[in-house]
């Protein structure tokens, strides 16, 4: 198939999802909804000590996104394999890569977009200086992808399971830890006086890895759960 296919059936996958989650407006809300209530947590338990949320700032706003991730990635494949939509996928002459990459920036739109839109206001209540929240954005944008396409993997192999929830959980937050480690360890460098650049690389290198070979893995282990 020539590129320009390869584009068009990919915008095509990408629009053809983003339709259908603005049709579950509660889906996307209670997701954004739950990091919101995370986040918010922290700074009324701990109190007013400056500091002390100044460091744990980075930390508590990627794994609340982590976790928030989490609750979506059970609905990325399951609606497309209950109307059959996922099989008729499967034997269309289209590669099956593509559409699972469609599917996956779909699902980061979505559900990790928003999330990026809102740490920066939730940020302030860690007292986070302007460069912070910045780099905290930054380390998002490239880390929350990553988190979807990880996601998908397990996804794709808990497809149909009884209890897959839990058993994706299992799956996917043992892979997601790099992505929690760069991200924070960037933030925490600004905190510092130090050099984030090595961090933003290391999330740039993790998610070019990810766009590379997330798609077929995810497509390999939907034919294994589809047999």
């Amino acid at each position: 198939m020539k590129k320009s296919g390869l584009l068009d059936l990919l915008l095509l996958v990408i629009r053809r999802d983003l339709v259908l989650a603005m049709r579950r407006r509660a889906d996307v809300l209670t997701t954004l909804i739950f990091f919101v209530m995370v986040v918010s947590l922290f700074p009324m338990g701990v109190g007013p000590e400056m500091d002390m949320l100044r460091k744990m700032a980075a930390g508590v706003l990627w794994v609340a996104a982590l976790l928030a991730s989490m609750l979506s990635l059970g609905r990325l494949f399951s609606a497309d394999y209950l109307d059959g939509t996922l099989e008729q996928m499967m034997l269309a002459p289209q590669s099956l890569s593509v559409l699972v990459l469609g599917k996956m920036v779909a699902h980061w739109m979505s559900s990790g977009l928003p999330l990026v839109l809102m740490a920066p206001v939730l940020g302030l209540q860690f007292d986070m200086s302007i460069k912070a929240l910045g780099v905290l954005m930054v380390t998002l944008l490239l880390g929350t992808p990553v988190l979807s396409m990880i996601g998908a993997i397990g996804a794709a192999l808990t497809l149909g399971l009884r209890g897959g929830g839990v058993l994706l959980s299992l799956l996917v937050l043992p892979l997601c830890i790099p992505v929690l480690i760069f991200g924070t360890g960037a933030v925490g460098a600004v905190t510092a006086g130090l050099s984030f650049a090595p961090h933003l690389s290391l999330l740039g290198a993790v998610l070019i890895l990810a766009v590379v070979f997330t798609p077929w893995v995810t497509a390999q282990a939907l034919r294994i759960s589809m047999e």
